[in-house]
């Protein structure tokens, strides 16, 4: 652990945590050595301290001026400072730590607890004065202490999942929570009552911060992506809409006559313009009009209808033309996973997590058969051109060909690494199975008897994607050669012979084949690309989605039947900005990657978040727009990409790291890259300025506490 001056870059002050290697140093049962790491350490209110914490659950304060150590806790979860600087709260497992326990920073000695502990505490923050403690437990609920007289002043019930941060507004009268339900609540603390429980457009919070603008509370959150369906015209290569989905996956697929549009949430969508025409889902909610949340919805081949299969027992079969009900299948005893059309459109089949597939006649909404292979829970089916043999995939890699009508296994699909992905012709004839990520093989079987038709085996190369064209006649597969390298093959379906090799400098998400054949989409994650499906050249330019595609087992890209249109469905990864009053919620939105941490600068006019994308955004928090686009991506770095930004005590510097060895100074007005701080061997896990930073031209009125929380 190091501590650098910040204008100059040069290195202060040095922290070794194994000093008297002898007496700090762990071992494994077996006596070989255990690795110990710094997870996350921050400086107290008034700079002159630090505490780290350790993945041995270690905590440990430290003399930031002399290095030396005032006291180390063991089977420490969390750690955190006192507003007034002078005592450290530790916490830990119930049966370490059935009270929180104040330590005394000079001492060591502890210095009274709080408690007792209603099971295991998840993390604590002090108000401003600290006068008070709220702490959140895995219960569910947040107990506010009298950090005085140690006494419980209430507990504020009302999360259904546990509570993952808390934040005290700087007046201390308001508390923000963020769980796990999908809900940030907002909290009168004198009375400890609920102000606000706003569900932030059914996103999952993960992380909030108080800040100030204009004399109003706000607080930032990260919240789950949010999902859109983008509309191309392909001889242009222009966007015609883009259309907000709901929180479930929106795979897209046109109609037989490419007028329409279903999205995978059950929306009905005008093609061209990408207006909703009928909609399963009532609007902005995810919810079905009686029952639940649809987990993806699929159309029929000869366009006629919708089969929703839903988060509970049921599958809603509507109609495209109108959106009306058409019947409602009910039988399975726990979630169903998948429900696809048999390609005459007369059957359907559902595949569930009670290790059951059944067959149903679309028209009566029969049940015409219950298959039980017995081999766990099934995540995909389909039903051959004959609906005599069903096409089975479960979680754990294996799939089976069933004879419908006798209730027998067929065979059994062999794949040297277990099957994990599997597609079958629009006829039904052929499935393609492969392994995600394990193994280059791709195999080709026939639909009727099991029997291997023909398998791709290079010595390089893990398969991304492989799926049949819409005639079934070819097969393209996307593989990933190495992180800079992917290539595109596609074969003959029915022998294997290669027709197209294709290489590209970047990463591959997926591809699919044109309905006429003469042109493959390809998506890059954030961007996607038109290629000569008989040359491999490009017919377009790369396209940018201003986000990231699904991934999903149907493929995020769709053709139009006449091949003259595309859709995409991507996601855009952000945070939400929140009045504490409950009014307005606003979306920053731009990474094409999740969001790992965020930061408020003091005076509440600046906002940053830094992705895995490899970039750190900073935004205007009046305006809701970035103001600087920061490159920290290293792909030079064999270490897993840990991003970060934090600014200093004034908001004029900001610090960020990729969670190499490496940690970068940045001006925060202008974007400057100012100065690059190294010298440690191994990877960062946290980094953060002192508050009495040099070159800072005021110091914030109500610091904002660091938590020391893992």
């Amino acid at each position: 652990m190091r501590i650098w001056d910040a204008v100059t870059g040069e290195e202060t002050r040095r922290f070794d945590w194994l000093v008297g290697r002898r007496r700090f140093s762990k071992k494994s049962r077996d006596g070989t050595p255990v690795n110990v790491e710094i997870r996350t350490a921050a400086f107290s209110p008034d700079g002159r301290h630090l505490v780290s914490l350790s993945t041995q659950s270690t905590a440990r304060a430290w003399n930031a001026a002399t290095g030396d150590v005032c006291f180390t806790a063991r089977g420490c979860q969390f750690a955190t400072f006192t507003p007034d600087s002078r005592r450290i709260l530790v916490g830990g497992p119930p049966g370490h730590y059935p009270y929180l326990r104040f330590r005394h920073l000079s001492t060591g000695a502890d210095y009274g607890t709080i408690g007792p502990n209603a099971g295991k505490v998840l993390g604590a923050t002090f108000n401003p004065d600290g006068a008070q403690l709220a702490v959140f437990y895995a219960d569910n609920c947040i107990r506010l202490w009298d950090v005085v007289t140690r006494q419980l002043i209430g507990t504020l019930r009302g999360h259904r999942a546990p509570v993952h941060s808390v934040a005290f507004s700087p007046d201390g009268r308001r508390l923000v929570s963020c769980s796990m339900d999908g809900t940030a609540r907002i909290w009168n603390v004198d009375f400890s009552a609920l102000l606000a429980d706003s569900p932030i457009d059914g996103d999952e919070v993960r992380e909030t911060t108080f800040v100030w603008r204009g004399g109003r509370r706000h607080f930032l959150a990260v919240s789950k992506p949010r999902r859109y369906l983008a509309i191309w015209d392909v001889a242009s290569a222009r966007q015609r809409a883009v259309v907000p989905q709901s929180q479930f996956p929106a795979a897209p697929t046109f109609s037989p006559d490419g007028k329409k549009l279903v999205t995978g949430e059950g929306s009905v969508l005008d093609a061209q313009t990408g207006e909703v025409l009928s909609a399963i889902l009532e609007a902005n909610t995810g919810i079905l009009v009686a029952d639940t949340a649809v987990r993806e919805a699929r159309v029929s081949p000869d366009g006629r209808l919708i089969a929703a299969a839903c988060m509970t027992q049921i599958v809603r079969i509507h109609s495209t033309a109108n959106g009306e009900l058409v019947s409602l299948l009910s039988a399975h005893e726990d979630r169903i996973n998948d429900a696809r059309f048999s390609p005459d459109s007369k059957r359907l089949i559902t595949a569930s997590a009670d290790e059951t597939a059944r067959v149903w006649d679309v028209e009566s909404g029969a049940e015409i058969a219950v298959i039980e292979p017995g081999c766990g829970a099934l995540t995909a089916a389909w039903l051959a051109s004959d609906n005599q043999r069903a096409i089975l995939l479960s979680r754990d890699g294996t799939a089976i060909i069933w004879n419908v009508a006798t209730g027998e296994q067929v065979e059994i699909l062999q794949h040297e690494k277990g099957i994990r992905a599997v597609d079958v012709d629009r006829a039904g004839r052929r499935v393609l199975a492969h392994s995600i990520g394990l193994s280059p093989d791709v195999t080709v079987f026939d639909a009727f008897d099991g029997k291997r038709l023909w398998e791709d085996k290079p010595t390089r190369g893990l398969v991304v994607a492989a799926r049949f064209s819409p005639d079934g006649e070819r097969v393209v597969t996307c593989r990933a050669r190495d992180t800079r390298e992917a290539c595109l093959q596609l074969r003959r379906a029915d022998a294997g012979e290669l027709l197209l090799d294709v290489t590209f400098p970047r990463a591959m998400a997926d591809a699919v084949v044109s309905p006429d054949g003469e042109t493959i989409l390809v998506s890059f994650g954030d961007s996607v690309q038109l290629l000569d499906a008989d040359t491999g050249e490009p017919r377009s330019a790369i396209l940018p989605l201003d986000g990231v595609t699904l991934r999903v087992d149907r493929s995020p890209l769709a053709f139009s039947p006449d091949s003259q249109s595309f859709a995409v469905a991507f996601q855009r990864y952000g945070a939400v900005l929140g009045d504490t009053l409950g009014s307005r919620y606003d979306h920053l939105e731009g990474h094409a990657a999740e969001i790992r941490q965020i930061d408020v600068s003091p005076d509440g006019t600046c906002a940053v978040t830094a992705s895995f994308d490899g970039t750190v955004r900073i935004w205007d928090v009046a305006t809701r727009r970035p103001l600087h686009t920061l490159r920290i991506l290293d792909a030079e770095s064999p270490w897993r990409p840990r991003p970060l930004a934090r600014f200093n005590a004034d908001g004029t510097r900001l610090l960020t790291t990729w969670g190499n060895t490496r940690a970068t100074v940045w001006d925060a007005i202008t974007g400057e890259r100012l100065v690059v701080l190294e010298g440690h061997s191994k990877p960062l896990r946290d980094a953060l300025f002192s508050l009495m930073t040099r070159g800072s031209s005021r110091l914030p009125s109500m610091p904002r506490l660091e938590s020391g929380t893992p």
